[in-house]
Protein backbone atom coordinates (compact mmCIF):
# COMPACT_ATOMS: atom_id res chain seq x y z
CA UNK A 1 0.00 0.00 0.00
CA UNK A 2 0.98 3.51 -0.56
CA UNK A 3 1.54 6.06 2.15
CA UNK A 4 -1.59 7.91 1.22
CA UNK A 5 -3.75 4.93 1.14
CA UNK A 6 -3.72 5.44 4.46
CA UNK A 7 -5.66 7.05 6.81
CA UNK A 8 -4.00 8.40 9.54
CA UNK A 9 -0.04 9.79 8.84
CA UNK A 10 2.11 7.07 10.73
CA UNK A 11 0.17 4.52 8.65
CA UNK A 12 3.04 1.97 6.79
CA UNK A 13 5.40 3.48 8.97
CA UNK A 14 7.48 0.11 10.34
CA UNK A 15 7.98 1.85 13.22
CA UNK A 16 4.19 0.77 14.43
CA UNK A 17 5.50 -2.91 13.94
CA UNK A 18 8.69 -2.43 15.60
CA UNK A 19 9.27 -4.14 18.61
CA UNK A 20 12.36 -1.24 19.21
CA UNK A 21 9.81 1.32 18.99
CA UNK A 22 9.06 3.27 22.65
CA UNK A 23 6.05 4.32 20.71
CA UNK A 24 4.83 1.10 19.82
CA UNK A 25 1.76 -0.17 21.83
CA UNK A 26 1.75 -4.10 21.23
CA UNK A 27 5.29 -4.50 22.37
CA UNK A 28 5.84 -6.26 25.32
CA UNK A 29 8.52 -5.60 28.37
CA UNK A 30 12.18 -7.73 26.97
CA UNK A 31 11.24 -7.84 23.01
CA UNK A 32 12.96 -5.02 22.89
CA UNK A 33 16.94 -4.96 21.88
CA UNK A 34 17.69 -1.32 22.27
CA UNK A 35 14.78 1.54 22.50
CA UNK A 36 14.42 3.79 19.13
CA UNK A 37 13.16 7.53 19.56
CA UNK A 38 12.40 7.81 16.02
CA UNK A 39 8.52 8.87 16.27
CA UNK A 40 9.36 11.49 19.23
CA UNK A 41 11.53 13.17 16.09
CA UNK A 42 8.69 12.65 13.44
CA UNK A 43 6.45 15.65 12.44
CA UNK A 44 4.06 12.89 11.25
CA UNK A 45 3.65 11.55 15.00
CA UNK A 46 2.83 14.80 16.90
CA UNK A 47 1.98 17.52 14.38
CA UNK A 48 4.91 19.53 15.22
CA UNK A 49 5.69 21.28 11.64
CA UNK A 50 9.06 22.05 12.71
CA UNK A 51 10.18 18.65 13.13
CA UNK A 52 11.17 16.40 9.78
CA UNK A 53 9.70 13.55 8.58
CA UNK A 54 10.79 10.45 9.89
CA UNK A 55 8.41 7.88 8.51
CA UNK A 56 10.35 4.92 7.13
CA UNK A 57 9.65 1.79 5.10
CA UNK A 58 13.44 0.53 5.08
CA UNK A 59 15.46 0.41 9.09
CA UNK A 60 18.52 -1.78 10.18
CA UNK A 61 17.36 -1.83 13.47
CA UNK A 62 13.90 -3.21 12.89
CA UNK A 63 12.81 -5.56 14.93
CA UNK A 64 8.85 -6.89 14.68
CA UNK A 65 7.38 -7.21 17.96
CA UNK A 66 5.57 -10.79 18.74
CA UNK A 67 1.70 -9.24 18.18
CA UNK A 68 2.59 -8.55 14.56
CA UNK A 69 4.47 -11.68 13.94
CA UNK A 70 1.28 -13.62 15.57
CA UNK A 71 -0.88 -11.65 12.76
CA UNK A 72 1.19 -12.21 9.88
CA UNK A 73 1.45 -16.26 10.50
CA UNK A 74 -2.23 -16.19 11.28
CA UNK A 75 -2.67 -13.95 8.07
CA UNK A 76 -0.43 -16.79 6.16
CA UNK A 77 -2.22 -19.75 7.40
CA UNK A 78 -5.01 -18.04 6.02
CA UNK A 79 -3.88 -18.00 2.36
CA UNK A 80 -2.38 -21.32 2.60
CA UNK A 81 -5.63 -22.86 3.72
CA UNK A 82 -7.52 -20.92 0.69
CA UNK A 83 -4.68 -21.51 -1.74
CA UNK A 84 -5.47 -25.68 -1.03
CA UNK A 85 -9.19 -25.65 -1.41
CA UNK A 86 -8.48 -24.14 -4.88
Amino acid sequence: MKRSDYAFPCGGCMCEKCANSVENIHSQAGEAEEPCFNCDECRSYDGDARKRDAYTDDCSRFRIDDYHARQARERMKRINRRNRRK
